[in-house]
């Protein structure tokens, strides 16, 4: 009975943190439109300008979706369904590819690409969300008042994650940054299927 109770008060923390990456997100993106991402990425053209600018927000809003939504994960793997996990994220993994060869056979843009590419794991989160909803093991169980001493218990470990994630898009971003700035865009392509 008490591990169940803990379970749902970290399962809480979960929507408190989700929350708060999104709410995050939705202030930072305003000024990253501001950003003249065409010039830091060295694209002329008007239209591929414009395209880059719509490029690199529309990545963004994915990255802090897919950062808000792997909490979900977690709560599969604290009752030891990683299998759960594996299935929804191969089905999804499966289908994104799917997806990718329509847009690439259609001829879509770079916006269309991108999100395709990059929905295959927010489609299986949010397959395990509805499943573990399904399952009970998503409830909002914790009184407001518990807010503030679980965001002290949870915080900690969650700001080590996200500096990790963090980290882990600066270590991505910075190479394709200085390729694109010292040999053009079509070159971080080449980099990209190097890696």
């Amino acid at each position: 009975r008490k591990d169940e109770e803990w379970f749902h008060y970290y399962a809480s923390g979960g929507w408190l943190l989700a929350g708060s990456v999104l709410i995050l997100g939705a202030c930072v993106l305003p000024f990253l439109a501001l950003v003249d991402w065409s010039g830091i990425y060295g694209v002329v053209g008007q239209v591929s300008r414009t395209e880059a600018q719509r490029l690199t927000l529309t990545c963004f809003g994915i990255s802090v979706l897919t950062v808000a939504l792997s909490f979900v994960e977690a709560l599969f793997a604290a009752r030891m369904l990683l299998g759960t996990v594996y299935i929804y994220s191969s089905a999804a993994a499966l289908a994104g590819t799917g997806a990718v060869l329509t847009a690439v056979h259609l001829k879509a843009g770079l916006v269309t690409l991108a999100i395709t590419a990059s929905a295959s794991p927010i489609a299986a989160r949010m397959a395990l969300l509805f499943s573990a909803r399904r399952r009970g093991m998503i409830r909002l169980s914790l009184p407001i008042s518990h807010f503030s001493s679980l965001l002290r218990d949870v915080l900690p470990t969650s700001a080590s994650f996200l500096a990790i994630q963090l980290t882990h898009l600066f270590i991505g971003a910075v190479p394709n940054l200085i390729v694109s700035r010292l040999s053009g865009l079509s070159s971080v392509t080449i980099l990209a299927i190097g890696q």
